[in-house]
């Protein structure tokens, strides 16, 4: 009996056994159904996964494939036994192994990168971000533009240059106008991060004194002014390589003249071109409410 079982373990045996039962051509015909059934689904899937970007799908995918090739192994295998080559059997077997470890061993490191949040490199993404920054008005330029995979989705980070001159709320506006513009063009984009910085900003000294202290100081000059019944408004705009350009409105009395107000707002303006940082001075006149 176990002589016997050895025998049929043997290549030779299984040759001759599958040769004689007549029912090779049957096995043959059976692989390659299983063979071009598995892999037309395998294609069906991953085409659905790699649209929606979803590793699940694509590794669901991989397990239609490693069926068809295990398909091939059985066919090989057959095919051998038929043709007198046994040998073709393991051998098929061992190939069909490796590509399947290999597959998962891919799919696994991709899965990794994205639960690190790995920068992605979709060159569609990103182009389609440039366009539609492009196209958005008050948008000067853009830099620092990456995007990170969160499942199916992307994640977008970018810098935008607006003017240095308009408002936090005017540029704020700007930013969400472009995220929306994003959002609602991109079906896999899921969040946008749009960081504002004033245009030409990378060559400010970042040893300037703040906005905060340099207001202070305004006030305390022009409050040794009697003409000036109050400062209305503070504007520092910081322009590289140059220092402060200072902005001021004044609100004096109504009962001066245009002349005796002009000579007002040139003293105010002499006195505060004397401050550390401040380049140049703009001083206007603000009708009393």
């Amino acid at each position: 009996m176990p002589s016997r079982l050895l025998e049929c373990l043997n290549g030779e045996a299984a040759e001759s056994i599958l040769s004689a039962s007549g029912y090779g051509g049957l096995a043959v015909f059976a692989c390659l159904v299983s063979l071009v059934t598995k892999e037309a689904l395998y294609h069906a899937t991953v085409r659905v996964g790699r649209d929606i970007k979803s590793q699940t799908l694509i590794a669901n995918a991989w397990h239609h494939r490693s069926d068809a090739l295990s398909s091939v192994a059985a066919l090989a295998g057959v095919a051998g036994c038929l043709a007198g080559m046994p040998v073709l059997d393991p051998l098929s077997g061992l190939l069909v192994s490796g590509m399947v470890a290999k597959a998962g061993i891919e799919i696994g490191w991709e899965s990794v990168l994205e639960v690190a949040e790995k920068v992605d490199s979709d060159d569609a993404v990103l182009h389609a971000v440039r366009k539609i920054a492009a196209a958005t008005e008050g948008v000067l330029g853009i830099r620092r533009l990456r995007s990170r995979r969160m499942g199916p989705y992307s994640l977008v980070d970018l810098h935008i240059d607006v003017d240095p001159h308009i408002s936090v709320s005017a540029a704020h506006h700007v930013a969400e106008r472009l995220r929306h513009a994003i959002v609602s063009s991109e079906r896999h984009v899921s969040e946008v991060l749009v960081h504002v910085e004033p245009f030409e900003h990378a060559n400010v000294d970042a040893s300037i004194r703040p906005h905060t202290e340099v207001e202070r100081e305004v006030r305390e000059i022009l409050a040794t002014m009697p003409q000036i019944l109050r400062v209305a408004g503070i504007n520092c705009h910081y322009v590289p390589a140059k220092g402060i350009h200072l902005n001021v409105d004044i609100v004096c009395d109504d009962a001066l003249s245009i002349r005796e107000v002009t000579q007002i707002a040139q003293e105010a303006k002499l006195r505060l071109q004397k401050l550390k940082d401040v380049f140049t001075v703009d001083v206007d006149l603000e009708l009393p409410a």
